[in-house]
């Protein structure tokens, strides 16, 4: 327990509101200007918790510094702000605190008040003068705060005190319409589209519009209301040559690539440009199987080529081997091999998962906990412990074996002690006493 006046108490007490406990503790101590860990002082604690009374005695009995600063440059209107203590605010603003006081990133009281769906302490702050234009270090002002927040109320006012709040974008280029969209406030996107004059889809430095951002989020209820009220377009592309239904494949949107493939009509296989990389490549690569799985019901074509000619089955013995330069290589395996070794073409550990999901007749042989399981089919009588790292996919219904990568020479060691015959993809069969890194398995 901490001793009798010792800041640890202190903060303590004040931060549980015992005033007259503190009291006694700083006539003890015969000082009040102890700072936390964090450079917060007695004031910060009060008005973090709300505690009005305590906050007048410091400052009344003290004189402690309403302008107090902690290593964050936060001072104690900023706390009562952030926390919706309306009386705080009240008292500190009547004690003169700066209403406008800048903390780390360039943060306002108000933008802090702007975090919480508390419209009275908005107000208070913007009747003491404070200004909704100011902008963070990223270019975001009160409304954009209270964008991402949804509170229909607040954006309500703000806009009906400072008219000119939506005029704004981040560093980035981000409108308050970007934020309410991804975050998929239906209510403050409906106020910001009646209240405020955005153009049609625009973009922001990447090329992302508002639809956009409510797609690859899974909003479609917003991604609707800008079809029909905004006249959002859902086939613009961003700075990537990315359409929406590419960025939900990203992100593994479901709901989102159904929408805007039956309602909308977008093709399931539309090709990203330059890369010509389809939505079946993105969510592969993402590993996303119920994502891959959506696409394939929607009629994505697992043959699909990118711009580097990659395509082609799910890999077989032999299969991985270099034709005019260009690898073949599945939208399933979709991961940019790498250079300069016979590795770069193992595919990637999520693979066998969703081998064993996507195509039928072919079942599950790797499972998270990182072991190979029985074949249900009665071929493999015994599982493998050969760790996170393997990686396996079970193409019987290509070639009538069972097929299994891994990716480091333990896997190896472990399968050749169980008496387990490989065969090296790369090489076509070699013996496999000095097989390297990424190896196929027959059992």
């Amino acid at each position: 327990m901490a001793a009798r006046g010792a800041p640890r108490r202190l903060h303590r007490l004040a931060q549980e509101g015992r005033l007259c406990a503190l009291r006694e503790e700083l006539r003890g101590a015969g000082r009040a200007g102890c700072a936390g860990p964090a450079g917060d002082t007695l004031l910060h604690c009060a008005a973090r918790h709300g505690h009005r009374d305590v906050l007048a005695y410091l400052v009344e009995t003290w004189d402690m510094d309403v302008e107090a600063a902690d290593r964050d440059y936060k001072r104690p209107l900023h706390e009562a702000a952030a926390q919706g203590h309306r009386d705080c605010v009240l008292y500190l603003l009547g004690r003169g605190a700066a209403v406008d006081c800048l903390k780390k990133a360039d943060w306002t009281p108000l933008m802090m008040a702007c975090t919480r769906k508390n419209l009275e302490v908005i107000q208070d702050l913007v009747e003491h003068g404070a200004n909704p234009l100011l902008k963070n270090k990223d270019g975001w002002n009160s409304l954009h705060i209270a964008s991402r927040e949804g509170d229909p109320l607040i954006l309500q006012y703000l806009l009906s005190v400072c008219p000119t709040a939506w005029e704004t974008e981040s560093k980035i280029g981000r409108t308050p319409l970007h934020t309410a969209a991804m975050h998929g406030c239906l209510d403050a996107v409906k106020v910001l589209l009646q209240r405020c004059a955005y153009e049609a889809d625009r973009a922001d430095r990447c090329g992302c519009t508002p639809f956009m951002d409510a797609i690859q989020c899974g909003h479609t209820a917003v991604a609707r209301l800008l079809l029909e009220q905004h006249k959002a377009c859902w086939a613009t592309r961003d700075a990537l040559g990315m359409q929406a239904i590419h960025r939900a494949a990203v992100t593994g949107q479901n709901e989102a690539l159904r929408f805007l493939v039956s309602e909308l009509g977008a093709d399931v296989d539309a090709r990203a440009v330059p890369s010509r990389l389809t939505p079946l490549h993105f969510a592969a690569k993402e590993g996303h199987v119920s994502t891959v799985q959506q696409l394939l019901s929607l009629g994505a074509d697992i043959n699909s080529r990118d711009e580097r000619k990659r395509s082609g089955a799910p890999p077989t013995p032999g299969s991985f081997r270099r034709s005019g330069g260009a690898t073949s290589w599945n939208p399933l395996w979709s991961h940019k091999p790498g250079r300069g070794s016979p590795t770069s073409h193992v595919a990637p550990p999520w693979v066998g998962l969703q081998m064993a999901h996507i195509n039928a007749g072919i079942f599950p042989v790797a499972k998270p906990d990182g072991w190979l399981h029985p074949d249900p089919s009665g071929a493999r009588k015994r599982p493998l412990p050969v760790g996170p790292e393997l990686a396996a996919a079970k193409t019987s219904a290509h070639n009538g074996r069972d097929v299994v990568l891994f990716k480091s020479r333990p896997c190896l060691s472990v399968c050749t002690r169980l008496g387990i015959k490989f065969q090296n993809f790369l090489t076509g069969g070699k013996a496999t006493q000095n097989l390297p890194c990424g190896s196929g398995v027959q059992a």
